[in-house]
């Protein structure tokens, strides 16, 4: 469903002067627009949100698929797309806590919004730094540091199969807690049945566990980030 919504949009915006750049800052602004709806907290403030998000997470996809088209690969696209996305995440998470403060009257949500922003913030800021310091691309290629390395010194990934299969395995997998394709369409679904917390539950955990990675990282394993970012960018 999604994919058959960001092929039209693709032919669409394929005939215009668009750059896959101008697609990537504008999915920013069109995330902020969730920001004020969810500190509103009525229902139809969360619905309407949720679609915004929903809308957010097409237009992500679609920057790069028009850059595929348009062969406008670059390393600086790759790292603008994944500082939008983590600039998001750390701006999101707060006021959709804050809102469920309002909602439900239990402090515990705005608590959680506030960490889970925190987090992310730890981890956008690791990652930016490493990219910057070491001439990387940005937040996928930098993901490698959390492999063994092999002989070489290059990151080395688990076998295929090896890898969580199809099934619960698959969204129970700790990496999915901040896939933002899973995470903003449930968003959007769960929404609808006011129960927006539960994706907001698992984002804030994913924060958490990427900030704590990162940390960790940082202070015991910093060694092995040099070896990361051997992939260029495809944005």
């Amino acid at each position: 469903f999604k994919q058959s919504i960001v092929l039209q949009m693709t032919r669409l915006v394929s005939r215009t002067p668009l750059t896959p750049n101008t697609i990537t800052v504008l999915s920013l602004f069109i995330g902020i627009v969730a920001i004020p709806l969810y500190l509103d907290a009525s229902y139809t403030s969360v619905v309407i949100a949720g679609a915004i998000l929903f809308t957010n997470n097409l237009f992500d996809i679609l920057d790069g698929q028009i850059a595929r088209m348009k062969f406008r690969f670059s390393p600086f696209g790759e790292r603008l797309d994944n500082l939008i996305d983590g600039t998001l995440n750390v701006l999101i998470l707060a006021p959709i806590g804050i809102g469920l403060h309002k909602s439900t009257g239990h402090v515990h949500w705005e608590i959680m919004g506030w960490v889970g922003s925190a987090g992310s913030l730890s981890y956008l800021l690791m990652v930016e730094y490493y990219s910057w310091r070491k001439g990387l691309s940005g937040y996928s290629t930098n993901m490698q540091f959390f492999y063994r390395l092999n002989k070489d010194g290059e990151p080395k990934k688990p076998p295929v199969h090896t890898a969580p299969k199809e099934g619960i395995r698959r969204y129970l997998a700790p990496k999915y807690f901040m896939r933002k394709d899973f995470l903003f369409t449930m968003y959007l679904v769960f929404g609808f049945f006011g129960l927006h917390m539960v994706p907001f539950s698992l984002m804030v955990a994913g924060s958490l566990e990427y900030g704590l990675i990162s940390w960790v990282q940082v202070l015991f394993f910093h060694d092995r980030i040099r070896f990361a970012g051997t992939h260029k960018g495809s944005v």
